[in-house]
């Protein structure tokens, strides 16, 4: 399986995924996730995904963003919640980052995907 080079890239790529922080590492106040005022998670399209899992020893172990028919699925790590971002759905459908700078999760699990668990 592959790790793509830009989370926008898994749209087109079954079986791909990766490990993606949930903040800019660098700056913690970049969000790479975020949720919308309707509670409904987006993805940056420009981060660039890790071929790794969480950390658990990490305060923010990320996620792990994945292929699905039709979209991209999430899995966060539980401690990670508490660092999503909130954007307003208008920002990041059309906003300073332009129209197609966030893409919106079709699907969130409870449980790290098995597909990803058998490959690391």
């Amino acid at each position: 399986m592959a790790c793509p080079p830009r989370v926008e890239a898994v749209l087109h790529q079954p079986g791909s995924w990766g490990w993606i922080p949930v903040t800019d590492i660098a700056q913690l106040r970049t969000f790479v996730l975020a949720h919308d005022e309707e509670g409904y998670l987006w993805v940056k399209a420009a981060a660039v995904p890790t071929y790794r899992v969480p950390n658990e020893s990490d305060e923010i172990p990320g996620a792990i963003v994945f292929h699905l028919d039709g979209g991209i699925g999430l899995w966060v790590h539980p401690k990670s919640y508490k660092r999503l971002g909130s954007r307003s759905r208008t920002d990041m459908q059309s906003g300073p980052d332009g129209p197609d700078a966030w893409i919106p999760i079709n699907e969130v699990t409870d449980e790290l995907p098995a597909f990803v668990a058998k490959s690391c």
